[in-house]
């Protein structure tokens, strides 16, 4: 992977000819990752340049936050959001949820309930109910204890598992129990481009999550695609690597000046 910032002048060049659509993860991305979800602030600072980024080219954020919870954190108006991995989408003039989540969301309240009640003598254990999905952080459990937190997780989530509704996904200090639907932040970002018409847009992703592979696998030749990772030798479908969130921000900010 190359350093992106130090790419630019080259990069500049297509950014500047080509109509440009930016796709940004949240956590990680925009915002540092913190101890607890609900702690997360999204610095005023980004919130301007993604505003300035809107009046220039088509802006979403593709976020595993419930759809509610991404936008009221991000709240900037006029940009795509689609939260729990992209089951949820909405945006000016489109609205996404997938068929049958509606219907699945009693099941996740029994699921995140049993959760919480199985893990409450674990210290540093977090259970998110996000409506169509349950998160379960351990970020804050102690080292020799995570192990044992993710046996008992998939002991726990087996029967649902292995009943065909739901399955089960991780990411960063983070496991997670979805709908057991064809679907990811990949095939969200091609459902908005199909959406919006934007096939012959460049597009631009970046994330720093193994869920951001997916929209990675899904961009097309010639497409930017962009992992937040300290020293870019991880693992990934990514052409480009960024450092960390503020150098994220200083990207978006070169962004913002290439057109007028």
């Amino acid at each position: 992977m190359k350093h992106l910032l130090e790419c630019w002048d080259k990069l500049a060049d297509d950014f500047n000819v080509n109509e440009v659509f930016i796709l940004l993860d949240c956590d990680g991305t925009l915002t540092p990752i913190v101890d607890y979800p609900g702690n997360a602030i999204l610095d005023n600072a980004v919130k301007d340049v993604l505003r300035e980024l809107s009046r220039k080219y088509m802006v979403a954020i593709i976020s595993g936050r419930s759809l509610v919870d991404v936008k009221s954190l991000v709240d900037v108006g006029g940009i795509y959001y689609a939260g729990n991995h992209g089951f949820e989408i909405s945006g000016p003039g489109i609205n996404l949820h997938k068929p049958g989540l509606v219907s699945i969301k009693p099941l996740m309240e029994e699921i995140s309930l049993n959760l919480m009640e199985f893990f409450k003598d674990i210290d540093g254990v977090l259970v998110e109910n996000k409506g169509v999905t349950v998160s379960l952080h351990y970020r804050m459990v102690s080292p020799e204890k995570r192990r044992r937190v993710k046996r008992l997780f998939l002991e726990r989530i087996a029967e649902y598992v292995d009943g065909g509704k739901l399955r089960f996904s991780s990411g960063k200090m983070v496991y997670e129990i979805r709908p057991d639907i064809d679907w990811d932040k990949g095939a969200a970002v091609r459902w908005l481009v199909d959406s919006l018409g934007k096939q012959d847009n460049l597009l631009v992703y970046v994330g720093d999550d193994r869920t951001d592979e997916d929209a990675f696998g899904a961009l097309g030749e010639g497409d930017v695609a962009v992992l937040v990772c300290a020293d870019g030798v991880r693992d990934s479908l990514a052409d480009y690597f960024l450092r960390d969130v503020s150098e994220v921000r200083n990207f978006l900010h070169l962004l913002s000046s290439v057109k007028d």
